[in-house]
């Protein structure tokens, strides 16, 4: 492939995927944030759970509706950018 030729790739990945640079960058960022945050987290819910088995359950449901919120913000994310690069 010569010069000219990815220089037009990366013109037209650009155009096609404008978000893509920010998109990787999110992605780096969560990583990083997941790696430092879990621990915390999994303290934070033993704290405050601690052996009552009604308190986990409760935990659980309120983490399935938040991961169902977060899908459905994305969908609709994704939904919104192929509506407006249909126009």
């Amino acid at each position: 492939m010569t010069n000219s030729t990815l220089f037009t790739l990366e013109n037209l990945q650009k155009s096609l995927f404008p978000l893509r640079e920010q998109l990787i960058e999110h992605e780096v960022y969560n990583s990083i944030k997941e790696e430092q945050h879990s621990p915390m987290a999994s303290q934070m819910l033993k704290e405050l759970c601690g052996e009552e088995t009604s308190k986990w359950k409760e935990a659980e449901k309120a983490a399935h509706i938040s991961l169902n919120a977060r899908t459905t913000l994305w969908d609709r994310v994704v939904a919104e950018i192929n509506l407006n690069n249909r126009l």
